[in-house]
Parts: C-alpha cells; structure tokens; sequence
C-alpha cells in the first residue's frame, strides 16, 4: 500500500506538538514520502527534522489562512495516481485548514490535549469558545487520534465517535547520545523545569516549593528552561524570596537534553497536560519526573519507579522528595514506559491507515 504523508504544523517553532510530529515524520519517512508542511513563520525545530522529509512553507504562498489552505488544497491534488493520501494535522489553524481538505485526502486529526482546559487556561473564557469550535470541527475529519484513553473519551463526546488512542511520543535517536553519557555524581539536589511560563505549566508554584525546601535546609537547585507570558513575574518570585543563587532562569533553549540528562528530578506542575513531551524526554534520558495527577499523567508515571504524581498544590514539595530517591546516578537505560515508544506508536499510526483504506 502506497501511503503519501502531509504533516501540517502550525509552524516550525520547537514546541511539543511541532516537535511531536517531527518525530512522526522522521520515523515514516524510512519508508514513505513525507512532506511537512508549516503555516507560519518559525524557527528552531528544523535541526531535528530528516534530511529526507521535504518542507513546505505556507507563508510563503499567501498571507490569510484562506488563501494557504486553497494552496495546500492544491498540493494535495496534485499527488500521484496510485498514491493514498493522508493528510494530518496538528493544532488550531492547522486543524482549520485541514477541515477543508476533505475528499482530497484522508484526513486525520491528532490532539495533543485538554482542549477546554489548556484553551481556558490560555486565552481565558473566551477559550472555551475556541475550544469547542474545535472539537466542533473535527466532525468532518475520517479519523481523530488522541494521547490517552481519557482524552478519547472527552473528545468522542463532542465528535460522536471514540478517537483511536496513539500515545505520545519522541524522536528518541537525537536523545541517545545524551542518555549514554553518566550522570554527574551531585551532592546538591538538581530539579529542572522544561516548559512555557504560563499559567497552564504553574512555575510559580514550583518557585514556592523549592523556597520550602530551602527553609528546611535542603541543599537543591533549579533550572528552569522557557519562556512565556510570566517570565516578569517568575523573575520577580525568584528575587523575592532570596533564591537567585539557586534559582537559574534561562529562558528558552533550544536543546534542553543536557540539563535534563543531569538533573536529579524533572518537574512539572501543570494543571493540564495532554502528555507532556518534556516529561517523556526526561524518563527517556533515565530522569524521575514528578507531575500532577491530571489527564493521562497516571499511565506515564509508574509511582516507586519512575516517578511522583500529586493531586494538590501543598502535596508538591513531599512529591518532589519521593521522587529524588528513585534517581540512580549510574543509570543507563530509560524510564520511558513501552507505550510511549517511537517504533510501537508509528507503528499503530501505519496500521491504523491501512485499516482505514482497504487493508484489513
């Protein structure tokens, strides 16, 4: 079965979703054509992308989401003959033009979250208007997937069909170096913080935390790796309490693995996760991470064995204990459940098209 992949990203810019479907797209193409496909402007995800993936930019065709999806409509036409198309889409705007594209492909959605929850918490109430003219949307499309089982279900609610379930995942090849390289042999405890400085991802709430260990004489530490909307704020916290020797801000980066790789424990607090990308890419590299217990966290953490789930806020601090005496500094494989795995969830993808377009 000849499959031809379109991946449409919102833009290359490296955050989960993008990065999510470049780990797809490097994946599929070992044995299929793959195109990926930007609608906006971005940088920084392009050095984990395969050679062999071609690249398309839609900003490059037209300045309105109207005139880019009747450029992608045609891309689509002009496939092969004998080819089967799929085209698959990621976010907001890339749904959106996706949404048009029926009958010229088969369309597929990925959902990479809590729609009501992560667009409320982003955009405010007028998110939740957003959110459920997405979900609105994805009626038209001829298969959605989502990240667990519990976001299926959430989703089937408004699409009156149940999502198949691909569990997230990474590129873990660009990962292998760092996870072969040992662990440093730390007195301090070394938490990090890979994420957006929003609301949604709580930093402030884990500056607090690492202020009450400090109070009980812990020696700790902590990175915190993004940008955001409270970056002002988290600067502020920081000063506040007296911790700018122990805190380190340093804003967005574009290779987060080393500090990862080194860290004692991961940590994010969010209030709303899909399945967080930063958090696979920690248990991949052999690091405990400690998450909230929201959506599909509970299926990514295995407590007493590669990390800490909490409930609520006051709970974070003994979470993020616990969690320290699971890191093994001399560890070399990975904490990454196998349902998580790149080959196992490509795999699913691939079977999941054949199904769907006449192989049963």
């Amino acid at each position: 079965m000849i499959f031809k992949f379109f991946i449409l990203i919102p833009s290359l810019s490296p955050v989960g979703p993008v990065k999510g479907a470049i780990a797809l797209a490097n994946q599929l193409v070992t044995n299929y054509e793959v195109i990926l496909v930007s609608i906006k402007r971005g940088s920084g995800a392009s050095a984990y992308i395969d050679s062999r993936v071609k690249l398309v930019s839609l900003f490059e065709y037209g300045s309105t989401i109207f005139s880019k999806a009747k450029v992608y409509r045609s891309f689509l036409k002009h496939s092969e003959e004998g080819q089967i198309v799929v085209s698959l889409s990621m976010g907001f705007s890339a749904d959106f033009i996706n949404n048009f594209c029926k009958g010229l492909a088969f369309i597929v959605s990925s959902v990479r979250g809590n729609l009501p929850v992560n667009y409320k918490l982003d955009y405010g109430n007028k998110g939740l208007l957003l959110a459920y003219l997405h979900l609105f949307m994805l009626r038209r499309f001829d298969l959605v997937t989502a990240m667990t089982i519990e976001m299926s279900h959430q989703i089937g609610k408004f699409t009156r069909r149940k999502p198949e379930v691909i569990g997230n995942f990474i590129d873990e090849a660009a990962l292998l170096p760092y996870l072969a390289a040992p662990k440093p042999l730390n007195k301090r405890i070394n938490f990090v913080f890979v994420g957006s400085l929003t609301i949604r991802k709580c930093p402030l709430l884990l500056i607090d935390a690492i202020k009450t260990l400090v109070d009980r004489d812990y020696d700790v530490s902590l990175d915190m790796l993004g940008d955001g909307p409270l970056k002002n704020q988290v600067l502020s916290r920081v000063d506040t309490h007296g911790l700018s020797d122990v805190i380190r801000v340093h804003g967005q980066v574009a290779n987060p693995f080393s500090e990862i790789r080194k860290a004692t424990v991961f940590v994010l607090p969010s209030l709303s996760e899909g399945v967080s990308r930063a958090s696979i890419e920690a248990l991949f590299l052999g690091t405990p991470v400690v998450v909230r217990e929201v959506d599909g966290n509970h299926a990514l953490i295995e407590k007493g064995f590669n990390g800490a789930i909490f409930k609520n806020d006051d709970e974070l601090v003994d979470a993020m204990l616990m969690a320290v005496t699971l890191n093994a500094n001399d560890k070399t494989q990975n904490f990454l459940p196998s349902n998580y795995r790149q080959a196992t969830e490509t795999n699913k993808f691939i079977h999941l098209m054949e199904f769907n377009n006449g192989r049963t």
